[in-house]
């Protein structure tokens, strides 16, 4: 069963139509079924859409967390010249003295892994419990929107 929808419809997903002088012509309403208006409304509805970017998100920080106990290796190597040597004056004796190596290498290998770490795996937990906090929010936000539009297309539908 179809009925026109006017400004209710609009104000339950988020939207707003407003005609050029403030009527609703025939071109303002748009014919739908529940089903269409569910559609529309979960399609437009800027909560929903914001509710499923937080869950984007929370999968964004498991991997995070996840990406933080990998085994990571950082290496580097360090090569100097020294062009001039340091030079040292001593008393009593009449030529200076050149001291110093003309070349230094240094190398350093560091690797770190939170194999054993109890608060890495409780991090893991709470960020999977997190991301699943977020798509219960997200389905409960979309069942809200959902309830919103039936409401209000069945009062429309009683005002008829």
């Amino acid at each position: 069963m179809k009925i026109k929808l006017l400004f209710l419809l609009s104000v339950s997903t988020g939207l707003t139509a407003f005609g050029q002088s403030g009527r609703t012509n025939a071109t303002d309403t748009q014919s739908l079924s529940l089903t269409q208006a569910l559609e529309v409304a979960v399609a437009n509805n800027t909560s929903i859409k914001n509710a499923y970017a937080d869950v984007a998100l929370a999968d964004q920080q498991v991997k995070e967390t996840t990406a933080i106990g990998i085994p990571q290796v950082k290496g580097q190597v360090q090569f100097m010249n020294a062009l001039q040597k340091q030079v040292f004056v001593f008393p009593g004796l009449a030529a200076p003295i050149r001291v110093g190596n003309t070349y230094t290498t240094t190398a350093s290998l560091n690797m770190s892994w939170l194999m054993l770490d109890a608060t890495y795996f409780l991090g893991l937990k709470a960020a999977k419990t997190y991301t699943d906090l977020a798509k219960k929010a997200a389905s409960k936000t979309e069942t809200d929107v959902k309830i919103d539009v039936a409401k209000t297309y069945f009062m429309a539908l009683i005002a008829r």
